[in-house]
Protein backbone atom coordinates (compact mmCIF):
# COMPACT_ATOMS: atom_id res chain seq x y z
CA UNK A 1 0.00 0.00 0.00
CA UNK A 2 1.09 3.85 -0.87
CA UNK A 3 1.11 6.06 1.46
CA UNK A 4 0.81 10.02 0.08
CA UNK A 5 1.75 13.18 1.12
CA UNK A 6 1.91 16.86 0.38
CA UNK A 7 4.84 18.73 0.98
CA UNK A 8 3.42 22.83 1.31
CA UNK A 9 4.87 26.30 1.49
CA UNK A 10 3.40 29.93 1.03
CA UNK A 11 3.48 29.13 -2.94
CA UNK A 12 0.74 26.68 -2.32
CA UNK A 13 -1.73 28.05 -0.11
CA UNK A 14 -3.36 27.15 3.03
CA UNK A 15 -4.84 23.24 2.61
CA UNK A 16 -8.68 23.33 2.51
CA UNK A 17 -9.24 19.49 2.02
CA UNK A 18 -7.38 16.50 3.31
CA UNK A 19 -8.12 14.81 0.04
CA UNK A 20 -6.43 11.73 1.26
CA UNK A 21 -3.86 12.60 2.05
CA UNK A 22 -1.79 10.84 4.78
CA UNK A 23 1.28 13.25 5.16
CA UNK A 24 1.54 17.20 5.20
CA UNK A 25 4.67 19.08 5.96
CA UNK A 26 4.73 22.92 5.42
CA UNK A 27 8.40 25.35 5.34
CA UNK A 28 8.50 26.95 8.28
CA UNK A 29 12.05 29.15 7.87
CA UNK A 30 15.08 28.99 6.30
CA UNK A 31 18.64 29.71 7.20
CA UNK A 32 20.22 32.03 9.46
CA UNK A 33 17.29 34.09 10.13
CA UNK A 34 17.22 34.48 6.10
CA UNK A 35 13.39 33.93 5.97
CA UNK A 36 10.08 33.23 7.77
CA UNK A 37 7.62 31.35 6.40
CA UNK A 38 4.34 34.09 6.89
CA UNK A 39 2.26 30.88 6.54
CA UNK A 40 3.81 28.01 8.55
CA UNK A 41 1.12 28.85 11.63
CA UNK A 42 -2.58 28.63 9.44
CA UNK A 43 -1.51 25.83 6.79
CA UNK A 44 0.10 23.53 10.17
CA UNK A 45 -3.77 24.68 12.14
CA UNK A 46 -5.62 23.84 8.80
CA UNK A 47 -3.67 20.57 8.41
CA UNK A 48 -4.25 18.95 11.65
CA UNK A 49 -7.97 20.46 11.83
CA UNK A 50 -8.54 18.82 8.62
CA UNK A 51 -7.64 15.33 10.36
CA UNK A 52 -4.27 15.11 8.28
CA UNK A 53 -2.62 11.92 10.90
CA UNK A 54 0.81 12.98 9.93
CA UNK A 55 2.41 16.40 10.58
CA UNK A 56 5.48 18.11 10.15
CA UNK A 57 7.56 21.08 9.54
CA UNK A 58 10.80 21.75 7.04
CA UNK A 59 13.86 24.31 7.28
CA UNK A 60 15.91 25.07 4.37
CA UNK A 61 19.57 24.09 5.80
CA UNK A 62 21.84 27.18 4.51
CA UNK A 63 25.45 26.06 4.56
CA UNK A 64 27.70 26.80 7.62
CA UNK A 65 27.09 26.26 11.53
CA UNK A 66 23.69 25.14 11.94
CA UNK A 67 23.65 25.79 15.71
CA UNK A 68 21.45 29.20 15.37
CA UNK A 69 19.50 27.62 12.46
CA UNK A 70 18.36 24.75 14.71
CA UNK A 71 17.61 27.12 17.59
CA UNK A 72 15.71 29.40 15.05
CA UNK A 73 13.58 26.01 13.69
CA UNK A 74 12.62 24.90 17.26
CA UNK A 75 11.60 28.30 18.20
CA UNK A 76 9.22 28.92 15.31
CA UNK A 77 8.01 25.25 15.64
CA UNK A 78 7.44 25.27 19.80
CA UNK A 79 5.63 29.01 19.47
CA UNK A 80 3.33 27.97 16.70
CA UNK A 81 2.38 24.56 16.58
CA UNK A 82 3.06 23.49 20.14
CA UNK A 83 1.32 20.83 19.99
CA UNK A 84 3.90 19.29 17.51
CA UNK A 85 4.62 15.95 20.06
CA UNK A 86 0.76 15.28 20.28
CA UNK A 87 1.13 14.21 17.04
CA UNK A 88 3.24 11.91 14.16
CA UNK A 89 5.72 14.80 13.43
CA UNK A 90 8.33 14.99 10.65
CA UNK A 91 11.32 17.14 10.96
CA UNK A 92 12.42 17.57 7.17
CA UNK A 93 16.01 19.16 6.37
CA UNK A 94 15.58 20.67 2.93
CA UNK A 95 19.07 20.60 2.16
CA UNK A 96 18.64 22.05 -1.41
CA UNK A 97 20.93 25.17 -2.81
CA UNK A 98 19.16 28.12 -3.74
CA UNK A 99 20.30 30.63 -5.84
CA UNK A 100 20.86 32.53 -2.50
CA UNK A 101 23.64 30.49 -1.48
CA UNK A 102 27.18 29.81 -2.70
CA UNK A 103 26.78 26.14 -2.15
CA UNK A 104 25.20 23.42 -0.79
CA UNK A 105 24.64 22.16 2.74
CA UNK A 106 27.64 19.12 2.70
CA UNK A 107 27.31 15.64 4.68
CA UNK A 108 28.67 17.03 7.80
CA UNK A 109 26.56 20.25 7.74
CA UNK A 110 22.93 18.05 7.50
CA UNK A 111 24.22 15.48 9.77
CA UNK A 112 24.71 17.89 12.63
CA UNK A 113 21.63 19.55 11.84
CA UNK A 114 19.60 16.29 12.72
CA UNK A 115 21.67 15.86 15.70
CA UNK A 116 20.70 18.88 17.09
CA UNK A 117 17.00 18.11 16.48
CA UNK A 118 17.27 14.72 18.11
CA UNK A 119 19.33 16.25 20.86
CA UNK A 120 17.38 19.73 21.48
CA UNK A 121 13.90 17.46 21.37
CA UNK A 122 14.61 14.02 22.43
CA UNK A 123 12.73 12.64 19.17
CA UNK A 124 14.04 9.59 17.47
CA UNK A 125 16.12 9.80 14.95
CA UNK A 126 13.81 8.68 12.56
CA UNK A 127 11.37 11.14 12.80
CA UNK A 128 14.39 13.47 10.96
CA UNK A 129 14.29 13.28 6.70
CA UNK A 130 16.77 15.03 4.97
CA UNK A 131 15.19 16.63 1.67
CA UNK A 132 18.46 15.85 -0.24
CA UNK A 133 17.90 15.05 -3.71
CA UNK A 134 20.32 12.62 -6.43
CA UNK A 135 20.01 15.05 -8.74
CA UNK A 136 22.11 17.60 -6.07
CA UNK A 137 24.35 15.17 -4.33
CA UNK A 138 24.79 12.31 -6.24
CA UNK A 139 26.23 9.54 -4.06
CA UNK A 140 28.02 12.21 -1.93
CA UNK A 141 25.74 11.43 1.19
CA UNK A 142 27.59 8.10 1.98
CA UNK A 143 27.14 8.02 5.92
CA UNK A 144 24.45 9.87 6.23
CA UNK A 145 22.95 9.64 9.12
CA UNK A 146 19.34 10.37 8.74
CA UNK A 147 17.00 8.93 6.13
CA UNK A 148 16.29 10.41 2.36
CA UNK A 149 13.80 12.21 0.63
CA UNK A 150 14.31 12.43 -2.89
CA UNK A 151 12.87 14.23 -5.49
CA UNK A 152 12.06 12.73 -9.13
CA UNK A 153 9.82 14.40 -11.42
CA UNK A 154 6.97 12.61 -13.73
CA UNK A 155 5.97 14.74 -16.37
CA UNK A 156 2.15 16.24 -16.84
CA UNK A 157 -0.30 18.19 -14.89
CA UNK A 158 -3.15 15.70 -12.73
CA UNK A 159 -4.25 14.63 -9.84
CA UNK A 160 -1.43 13.48 -7.35
CA UNK A 161 -3.01 9.49 -7.42
CA UNK A 162 -2.68 9.37 -11.54
CA UNK A 163 1.31 10.93 -11.33
CA UNK A 164 1.97 8.34 -9.32
CA UNK A 165 4.71 6.17 -11.25
CA UNK A 166 4.84 3.58 -8.92
CA UNK A 167 6.17 1.65 -5.67
CA UNK A 168 8.63 -0.04 -8.17
CA UNK A 169 9.69 2.91 -10.40
CA UNK A 170 13.22 3.56 -11.33
CA UNK A 171 12.73 7.03 -8.59
CA UNK A 172 13.07 4.93 -6.51
CA UNK A 173 16.38 3.65 -7.24
CA UNK A 174 18.92 4.25 -4.03
CA UNK A 175 21.62 6.23 -4.05
CA UNK A 176 24.34 7.25 -1.50
CA UNK A 177 24.01 3.73 -0.18
CA UNK A 178 20.93 4.25 1.42
CA UNK A 179 17.06 3.39 -0.29
CA UNK A 180 14.77 6.85 0.22
CA UNK A 181 11.72 6.28 2.44
CA UNK A 182 9.84 9.32 1.00
CA UNK A 183 9.70 10.07 -3.08
CA UNK A 184 8.84 13.72 -3.72
CA UNK A 185 7.54 12.67 -7.37
CA UNK A 186 5.77 15.92 -9.03
CA UNK A 187 5.59 19.32 -8.87
CA UNK A 188 3.09 20.07 -10.70
CA UNK A 189 -0.14 17.83 -8.95
CA UNK A 190 -3.46 18.36 -8.37
CA UNK A 191 -4.61 18.10 -4.43
CA UNK A 192 -7.53 19.55 -3.09
CA UNK A 193 -8.39 21.08 -5.93
CA UNK A 194 -5.00 23.15 -5.53
CA UNK A 195 -2.65 23.23 -8.82
CA UNK A 196 1.15 23.07 -8.47
CA UNK A 197 1.54 20.88 -5.74
CA UNK A 198 4.73 18.82 -4.26
CA UNK A 199 3.21 15.08 -4.18
CA UNK A 200 4.98 12.48 -2.39
CA UNK A 201 4.55 9.08 -1.50
CA UNK A 202 5.89 6.48 1.00
CA UNK A 203 6.11 2.83 0.09
CA UNK A 204 3.84 0.87 3.34
CA UNK A 205 0.98 1.69 5.30
CA UNK A 206 0.22 4.95 7.02
CA UNK A 207 0.64 2.78 10.06
CA UNK A 208 4.21 1.69 9.11
CA UNK A 209 4.95 5.27 8.41
CA UNK A 210 4.02 6.21 12.27
CA UNK A 211 5.92 3.82 13.46
CA UNK A 212 8.62 4.82 11.53
CA UNK A 213 8.75 7.91 12.91
CA UNK A 214 8.61 7.03 16.61
CA UNK A 215 5.11 8.23 16.92
CA UNK A 216 3.83 4.96 18.68
CA UNK A 217 6.40 2.67 20.01
CA UNK A 218 9.44 4.07 18.10
CA UNK A 219 9.63 1.06 15.74
CA UNK A 220 10.89 1.21 12.53
CA UNK A 221 9.32 -0.85 9.29
CA UNK A 222 11.68 -3.83 8.04
CA UNK A 223 13.40 -2.01 4.88
CA UNK A 224 15.11 -5.27 3.82
CA UNK A 225 14.84 -8.69 4.01
CA UNK A 226 16.81 -11.50 2.40
CA UNK A 227 19.34 -14.47 2.66
CA UNK A 228 22.59 -14.21 4.17
CA UNK A 229 25.70 -15.00 3.16
CA UNK A 230 29.20 -16.14 5.59
CA UNK A 231 29.31 -15.79 9.62
CA UNK A 232 26.70 -17.22 11.65
CA UNK A 233 23.85 -16.23 9.68
CA UNK A 234 24.64 -18.19 6.67
CA UNK A 235 21.90 -19.20 5.09
CA UNK A 236 19.21 -17.67 7.05
CA UNK A 237 16.61 -15.16 6.16
CA UNK A 238 17.54 -11.81 8.52
CA UNK A 239 15.29 -8.67 7.93
CA UNK A 240 16.75 -5.03 8.40
CA UNK A 241 15.57 -1.91 9.30
CA UNK A 242 17.72 0.23 8.29
CA UNK A 243 19.11 0.69 5.08
CA UNK A 244 22.52 -0.63 5.33
CA UNK A 245 22.61 -4.19 7.07
CA UNK A 246 22.75 -5.73 9.92
CA UNK A 247 25.35 -6.23 12.82
CA UNK A 248 25.34 -9.06 14.63
CA UNK A 249 26.64 -9.21 17.86
CA UNK A 250 27.49 -11.55 20.68
CA UNK A 251 27.80 -9.44 23.69
CA UNK A 252 28.87 -12.53 25.96
CA UNK A 253 31.70 -13.60 23.26
CA UNK A 254 32.56 -9.75 22.65
CA UNK A 255 32.47 -10.47 19.34
CA UNK A 256 30.31 -8.69 16.07
CA UNK A 257 29.58 -9.73 12.58
CA UNK A 258 28.70 -6.80 9.57
CA UNK A 259 26.58 -8.15 6.80
CA UNK A 260 25.96 -5.49 4.41
CA UNK A 261 22.85 -5.10 2.64
CA UNK A 262 23.15 -6.03 -1.40
CA UNK A 263 20.18 -3.76 -3.31
CA UNK A 264 21.15 -5.30 -6.76
CA UNK A 265 20.93 -9.22 -4.99
CA UNK A 266 18.40 -8.18 -2.48
CA UNK A 267 20.42 -10.27 0.08
CA UNK A 268 23.31 -10.07 3.26
CA UNK A 269 26.67 -10.58 2.32
CA UNK A 270 29.15 -10.75 5.21
CA UNK A 271 31.70 -8.25 5.49
CA UNK A 272 35.45 -8.99 3.78
CA UNK A 273 37.22 -9.73 7.12
CA UNK A 274 34.44 -10.32 9.29
CA UNK A 275 33.88 -13.88 8.35
CA UNK A 276 34.79 -15.13 12.07
CA UNK A 277 33.62 -12.06 13.97
CA UNK A 278 35.88 -9.02 15.30
CA UNK A 279 36.03 -7.69 19.11
CA UNK A 280 32.72 -5.93 19.51
CA UNK A 281 34.92 -2.63 19.96
CA UNK A 282 36.63 -3.07 16.76
CA UNK A 283 36.57 0.25 14.81
CA UNK A 284 34.58 2.84 14.75
CA UNK A 285 32.16 1.20 11.76
CA UNK A 286 31.19 -1.04 14.51
CA UNK A 287 30.46 1.78 16.62
CA UNK A 288 29.14 3.13 13.49
CA UNK A 289 26.74 0.95 13.01
CA UNK A 290 25.43 0.36 16.43
CA UNK A 291 23.98 3.82 16.23
CA UNK A 292 22.10 4.40 12.87
CA UNK A 293 23.27 2.77 9.67
CA UNK A 294 22.94 -0.80 10.64
CA UNK A 295 20.41 -2.62 12.35
CA UNK A 296 21.52 -4.85 15.79
CA UNK A 297 20.67 -7.89 16.13
CA UNK A 298 21.62 -10.41 19.32
CA UNK A 299 23.07 -13.42 18.45
CA UNK A 300 21.34 -16.47 20.47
Amino acid sequence: MTTFGWDDSHWGGIPTARDGIDFYTHKCAEGHHFYKDTEYKQAMTSAKALGIPVLGAYFVNHPGTVVDQVDWFLEVVKAETPWYKDVPWIWQIDAEKFPQMDRAPNLAEINAFGDLICSRTGMPASSVIAYAPKWLYGNTLVGLKYKLWASSYVSGVGSYETLYPGDTSVRWAPYSEQTPIILQYSSSSLIAGQVTCDANAYRGTLDSLIKMLGGEDGCLMVLNQGLAHGGPMDGLEVSSRYPKGVLVVDRPNNLAWLYDWSEEAKEFFIRLGYENGQPLEYDARIRAAEEFDFDVMALL
